[in-house]
């Protein structure tokens, strides 16, 4: 891909989780133990409940006490290290995601997402020649992509244009992973269609997954941002119809209560994380 400037490039990897890892690996073990899929339900119903905090300080609070828990060993004591790590990413992912709602420029944001960066890239280095399970490549993508912004520019193209092929490896093992569905479908959004992108297939992508939602929090994700992506195609009453369905299912949700807003400035979520500061005054004028 090529892009107008560094700053551009950087939005759309903070934006879209351009991140991937080359790899090429021969042998896998992508199976959970029922332990390890009950874990994985319970942090993912984690995180919706996280949407209902009243602040992000509070998100915050809850998600350090879920990392001591897993730090001491009692969060999840019978799963793999590889299960762990993925588990360690999803709620870094997520801490860096309300420090970044507090304030963008957070102090605690940098040395947050480069320390798991840094642990991520050691466990890549020290497990090669396996194929990882879809939880690691797929949270390894989320997380780490954060991390495209404090690169320099070079390492971050290198790194930001394998986004898709990681995807790809998360989807090969579970073609119905929601959360990868979701992450594919923005990256296709932001790619341009010389390089594969498209919004139809962004657009095929979401549909499929909420179709394939097998639990109350992937069918909320999967809405959520479906109801962006319906926006963009100017069906506003059917996107805040999903809104409302999401709002339902989880009183109080303020991630469901910001996409609203968003739309409610005429924007969508997609056109909000390339230009947040001009959005935010928009919605802020009114106040």
């Amino acid at each position: 891909m090529k892009y107008k400037s560094q700053t551009t490039f950087r939005k759309l990897c903070a934006a879209t989780g351009l991140f991937l890892l080359l790899s090429t690996f021969s042998s896998a073990e992508s199976a959970l133990t029922p332990d390890e899929q009950s874990l994985m339900d319970n942090i993912t119903q984690f995180r919706i409940e996280l949407g209902a905090c009243r602040t992000s300080d509070e998100a915050v609070a809850r998600i350090n006490a879920m990392l001591a828990s897993l730090s001491d060993g009692t969060l999840c004591p019978k799963a793999s290290e590889e299960i762990q790590l993925s588990v360690d990413n999803i709620l870094v992912w997520e801490k860096y995601n309300y420090l970044y709602e507090k304030d963008i420029k957070h102090p605690d944001i940098k040395p947050l997402i480069t320390a798991q960066y840094a642990k991520i890239k050691q466990y890549f280095k020290t497990h090669p020649g396996v194929t990882y399970n879809k939880w690691l490549y797929e949270t390894a993508a989320d997380t780490l992509s954060c991390c495209m912004q404090f690169l320099p520019l070079t390492t971050a193209m290198s790194e930001g244009l394998n986004i898709k092929k990681y995807y790809d490896d998360a989807l090969l093992q579970d073609p119905d992973m929601v959360f990868a569905l979701i992450n594919v479908a923005q990256w296709y959004y932001y790619a341009p269609a010389i390089n594969g992108g498209g919004k139809k297939k962004t657009l095929d992508c979401l549909n499929k997954a909420v179709a394939v939602s097998k639990n109350k929090a992937e069918q909320y994700y999967a809405k959520a941002m479906l109801s962006q992506m319906l926006f963009e195609n100017n069906d506003k009453a059917g996107a805040a119809a999903m809104l409302s369905e999401d709002a339902a299912a989880l009183p109080g949700s303020r991630y469901i209560a910001h996409l609203q807003k968003i739309n409610d400035a005429g924007f969508s979520y997609f056109y909000y994380t390339l230009n947040r500061a001009k959005v935010d005054e928009k919605m802020n004028a009114g106040k």
